[in-house]
């Protein structure tokens, strides 16, 4: 199964180093294409040449549709610049065995060449069995996540990840567990949880709306019409809080609700898209 990593983009000079960093290591299992939409700061000069980078009109679904159609994978991920993939949760048993591996392997060529300067070897070896484990750790967090999207994948022809803010505020973690509960109970996902689908339902649903917001929105009612049920994986994917910040936390939460009411009542997209402020 191969996997497409789109990725939309605007003005994110400020987030688009460390998130390269936390998808640095997907870059030879992943296909990672970058969507501009016509930064004017210095984000696409951030952006390595190893990666793919192409340029769309403005605009979250138009990015992420043309990044869809560019793209070459069995299952496309959308996954937002300010989002964090989890890392941190690798199961005690396969750290073990790879701790057991690399030991077993600088035992066993210790004993081989007791002949030579064994101090100097073993610590030789042991520089070298600690860079294999970090290495090996490293590999294996990726793998992962590419093993949690696999097996959501197993039972789902569309999923997310579960999600969490980068704040210590109970507000946004209440925050956090809702969203997570509607995507069980509501089957209803947002961009920021790293929606992943199967390419030809995706082509075939017709991708994200054309809308100026609430594409991510849209996109899941669609699904939720066609009886589609989105899975979730059991780690967290860490978003930023930055929207909720310009206006207070309480505050912008109260707004997208509204938003979304008023979007639900088929009031006009483009006087709700005026209501929602860009913090880009």
């Amino acid at each position: 199964m191969k996997i497409s990593i789109i990725i939309p983009i605007y003005n994110e000079e400020n987030t688009i180093k460390n998130f390269i960093k936390t998808i640095n290591d997907l870059k030879n299992d992943c296909e990672i294409i970058f969507v501009d939409g016509g930064s004017s700061d210095n984000t696409l000069q951030l952006i390595p040449d190893e990666f793919c980078v192409y340029k769309s009109p403005k605009g979250r679904a138009n990015q992420m549709n043309f990044g869809a159609k560019k793209s070459t994978g069995d299952v496309l991920f959308f996954l937002h610049c300010d989002s964090i993939l989890p890392r941190e949760k690798i199961n005690s048993s396969r750290l073990k065995k790879y701790r057991n591996v690399e030991e077993s392997s600088a035992n066993n060529t210790t004993s081989g060449l007791e002949e030579l300067s064994v101090n100097n070897i073993t610590s030789s070896l042991e520089e070298l069995s600690a860079n294999n484990i970090t290495s090996s750790l490293e590999e294996l967090s990726n793998n992962n996540i590419i093993t949690e999207i696999e097996e959501v994948m197993e039972n789902y022809d569309v999923g997310c990840f579960g999600v969490r803010f980068n704040s210590k505020s109970i507000l946004m973690k209440i925050c956090g567990v809702m969203s997570n509960i509607r995507v069980k109970y509501g089957n209803i996902a947002f961009g920021d949880q790293g929606i992943f689908i199967k390419r030809e339902l995706f082509f075939e649903i017709g991708g994200f709306p054309d809308l100026r917001i609430m594409e991510d929105y849209q996109f899941s009612l669609n699904l939720k019409r066609k009886c589609i049920k989105i899975g979730m994986t059991k780690n967290r994917i860490t978003t930023s809080e930055r929207r909720f910040l310009e206006g207070g936390r309480l505050r912008v939460m109260w707004k997208m609700q509204y938003l979304r009411f008023l979007y639900r009542h088929n009031i006009d997209i483009n006087r709700v898209s005026n209501k929602y402020n860009d913090i880009r």
